[in-house]
C-alpha cells in the first residue's frame, strides 16, 4: 500500500474513499469548497477546450517549482476540476 500512496493523486483518492467525503462535482457544486465554487465560477461557461488546455498546462509548470503543500494541494484541486471540465466541452469540439 505504501507504493501506492507515494502518488499524490492516489492518495487524494484513497483519503476522499476512505473518509466517506465526494470530490468537488463540478454540475452541482457538491462538495466543492467556496475557494473550488469561485473557481468554476471563472472557468465554467464560455471557454474552450484550448483554453482548458492552455489552463491546465500552465498550473502543471506551477507544480514543479517549490511550492508550500497549501499551495500545491489548491493547484492539484484546480487540474481536478479542469479536467471535469474538460468532459463538459462538446463533441464537436473535440
Amino acid at each position: 500500500m505504501c507504493e501506492e500512496l507515494k502518488d499524490i493523486d492516489h492518495m487524494f483518492a484513497y483519503v476522499e474513499t476512505a473518509a466517506g467525503t465526494s470530490a468537488c462535482d463540478v454540475e452541482d457544486l457538491v462538495g466543492c469548497s467556496d475557494k473550488q465554487k469561485d473557481y468554476i465560477g471563472k472557468w465554467k461557461d464560455g471557454k474552450s477546450l484550448a483554453d482548458y488546455e492552455a489552463q491546465n498546462e500552465r498550473l502543471a509548470k506551477m507544480l514543479k517549482s517549490k511550492l508550500t503543500p497549501e499551495a500545491m494541494n489548491w493547484i492539484k484541486l484546480r487540474m481536478k476540476v479542469l479536467k471535469d471540465l474538460i468532459k463538459r466541452v462538446p463533441a464537436a469540439e473535440l
